[in-house]
């Protein structure tokens, strides 16, 4: 049992972080104290705050990205870093829909998921993600896509009037 020099409670030893000069010491105050203290000085002091945490971005980038990455993951999608490398491997680490090669965990890569259930459905190439995004995940508008695309050639009323002919049949 220890006695906080700030609230003045007596909490167990485990309520205590260890000092940094007195490795067999704990600090004086405890860790609810310590997190308060610490709000109250980001909130004082926001520009120190923010060069402090661009410094140890830049100085730490790959354990930063990563850490943004993993809890981005958990968040939006519910996938542990294990779920997100278990697709990726099982997509052999290219775009479940275009098959372009993606590199693991960069800006490149999207987690595509059904907007309705939650559901993670694959990784995409951010490109093949925003196609996606700007046909609404809507499969009758990628169809009609597709088959515009089959058409050769320009514009005519003949080519108007197979499109009417297919869309009645359909």
């Amino acid at each position: 049992m220890k006695s906080c020099t700030v609230c003045g409670e007596n909490k167990p030893n485990e309520q205590f972080y260890p000092n940094s000069r007195y490795p067999d010491l704990l600090r004086g105050y405890c860790k609810i104290c310590s997190s308060a203290r610490g709000k109250e000085w980001r909130r004082k002091n926001p520009k120190r705050q923010q060069a402090t945490g661009k410094a140890w971005r830049a100085a730490n980038k790959e354990r930063s990205d990563r850490s943004q990455r993993n809890n981005q993951l958990l968040r939006k999608y519910g996938l542990t870093v294990e779920d997100y490398e278990a697709i990726f491997t099982a997509q052999k680490g290219k775009c479940r829909i275009c098959r372009a090669p993606l590199a693991k965990f960069t800006h490149g890569t999207c987690v595509d998921h059904n907007h309705a259930t939650k559901e993670v459905r694959g990784i995409l190439c951010r490109s093949c993600n925003r196609a996606l995004g700007f046909f609404h995940d809507n499969a009758v508008v990628v169809e009609e896509a597709a088959e515009y695309l089959r058409l050769d050639g320009a514009f005519n009323l003949e080519t108007e009037r197979e499109i009417a002919k297919w869309r009645s049949q359909a």
